[in-house]
């Protein structure tokens, strides 16, 4: 979505002033590309401008891309999926 792109671009100048290194940029909530269904296909065409714009934007670090789970994100089973994703590790 745009503000947090917007957000997270602002963070990232505002560290870099402060000779803070961003090391990696987590893209949260990507749709799993075997959603299914008309919401789901224009969902996912929406997310790729999106998507699109984040590589170009960020394209100086790093990106970790996490899936959309099917719940919030809280608890240790949901921490560990998402740590799973981002080591690269299976869950």
């Amino acid at each position: 979505e745009r503000l947090p792109i917007e957000e997270t671009a602002r963070a990232a100048e505002i560290l870099g002033e402060s000779n803070v290194n961003v090391c990696e940029v987590v893209v949260n909530r990507v749709l799993p590309t075997d959603a299914d269904g008309d919401f789901y296909r224009s969902r996912r065409a929406q997310e790729h401008v999106y998507i699109d714009e984040i590589t170009r934007r960020f394209a100086q670090y790093p990106l970790a891309w996490v899936p959309q789970l099917p719940t919030d994100i809280h608890g240790l089973d949901n921490l560990e999926r998402v740590s799973s994703v981002l080591l690269g590790t299976p869950s």
